[in-house]
């Protein structure tokens, strides 16, 4: 099984201002899909097909590992975003704003304890909310490319990315700015999703290749 790059889940301007159509090009074209096209050219050297991109990333280190998870991580960072005008807060009594009371207290302690965690990030990484065995939501940081997948007592319910690619074009070093803007753009629709499933977020089911990977020329 090969890899392809995920359509975006909106249009490249969407998230402007707060994301320029230059910053996610960038992104989406240059840094996530150099992580599909390794990922293809390392599983090719391995002969192997591993069913999908999380059972990759349970059963790979090293390089591998880190191009599947990365791959893996973007595409789950794109979809937990929207735009300003779809990014509604579910103040519902609903099963995500029932865990949001629960678990932080309210949306606004919710908010403090995600920049909290994020500020706390050295160098790059991601944040991701996630929830546990028993409902209850928290955030976790993690570094470089790790994936939540492998951790045994929580699953991911969305992420936010803080490599320097994300936001450097926008925000040069002001990373705190960027951390402020994304909570509203988040895809709360795509968070209540994860939070309803049994398991971890299927992420292969947009990256299945159509046809087989061919590695690009040398000059």
């Amino acid at each position: 099984m090969y890899f392809q790059l995920p359509t975006l889940p909106f249009d490249e301007n969407a998230l402007a201002p707060f994301m320029s159509r230059e910053t996610v090009r960038t992104h989406y074209l240059g840094h996530h899909k150099a992580y599909i096209d390794n990922l293809n050219s390392l599983l090719g050297e391995t002969g192997g097909d591993y069913g999908s991109i999380e059972r990759i990333i349970q059963n790979f280190d090293g390089p591998i590992y880190n191009n599947a998870a990365q791959a893996w991580n973007h595409t789950f960072f794109w979809h937990g975003l929207t735009d300003r005008t779809r990014s509604r807060i579910p103040q519902d009594n609903g099963d995500l704003d029932q865990a949001v009371e629960r678990s932080f207290g309210g949306w606004s302690s919710m908010q403090e304890k995600f920049q909290d965690c994020a500020s706390g990030v050295f160098g790059s990484g991601y944040v991701w909310l996630t929830v546990d065995g028993r409902g209850e939501l928290e955030f976790a940081a993690t570094q470089n490319a790790a994936n939540p997948l492998r951790f045994e007592r929580i699953r991911p319910l969305w992420c936010c990315d803080l490599w320097e690619h994300a936001y450097y074009l926008d925000y040069k070093n002001q990373r705190v700015r960027f951390v402020e803007g994304i909570w509203n753009y988040v895809n709360w629709e795509f968070v209540e999703s994860c939070l309803l499933l049994d398991g971890v977020p299927n992420m292969t089911k947009f990256m299945i290749a159509s046809r087989p990977f061919v590695p690009a020329k040398g000059p």
